[in-house]
């Protein structure tokens, strides 16, 4: 009742907001995991991106992102399964190859398509950072951001509306040399920037720092 009337009054981020804290005290709710865009695959409710990622073999796995789900054993054995190259190789190894930026990681998420040289479990912890950052933001500005017609806000925020927007790419740098090499920043103090001319965004790695 309480989503019904946040939405009659014109408030999908804290209809939003309400639909997730139900999860906290009812995490199996069927109709919050609905509204809130979620699937339930192999008994865990997920979102739709992972869902289709899960169906063609893939698991999110916070040290490698995606993975082989039925190649598990190798992965544990040392083995990586390095997606760009197509072929096993070790982490370490894949690591050294992808810190050229001519050779950079990419990593694909329901929102942005990340494109790094920093070490892949660096790389995964920031395309997670990311989209928690993507749904808080459109919670918060709702409004701001909702397209015209289709239900407006609320189906920006329920996930309703057909997701035609592209990705956002963003490249992360493994250090603020190769930042300044590659990314041409239009200062020389920037610390990231984004561009409407490529549609992506230009960061670098800066330790504990976000």
């Amino acid at each position: 009742k309480g989503v019904e009337r946040c939405l009659a009054a014109g408030e999908p981020g804290l209809a939003f907001d309400l639909f997730q804290y139900v999860l906290l005290l009812d995490p199996e709710n069927d109709r919050a995991h609905k509204g809130l865009g979620h699937v339930k695959v192999d008994g865990t409710w997920v979102r739709k991106f992972e869902a289709e990622q899960m169906r063609r073999g893939l698991v999110w796995d916070k040290k490698f992102g995606w993975m082989k789900s039925a190649d598990k054993a190798r992965y544990e054995k040392g083995e990586f399964w390095d997606f760009s190259a197509d072929r096993w190789t070790t982490l370490e190894e894949a690591n050294r190859a992808h810190s050229d930026w001519n050779s950079h990681w990419v990593i694909k998420t329901e929102h942005f398509e990340l494109r790094s040289s920093a070490n892949l479990d660096r790389s995964v912890e920031v395309a997670e950072r990311l989209e928690a950052f993507y749904l808080q933001l459109f919670r918060q500005y709702d409004l701001f951001f909702a397209p015209k017609g289709s239900g407006g806000a609320a189906a920006l925020i329920f996930g309703v509306s057909p997701s035609q927007q592209q990705p956002l790419v963003v490249n992360f740098y493994r250090d603020q040399g190769q930042f300044k090499a590659h990314a041409n920043p239009p200062t020389d103090w920037a610390a990231g920037f984004y561009s409407g001319g490529s549609h992506a965004s230009y960061f670098y790695d800066m330790g504990n720092s976000y």
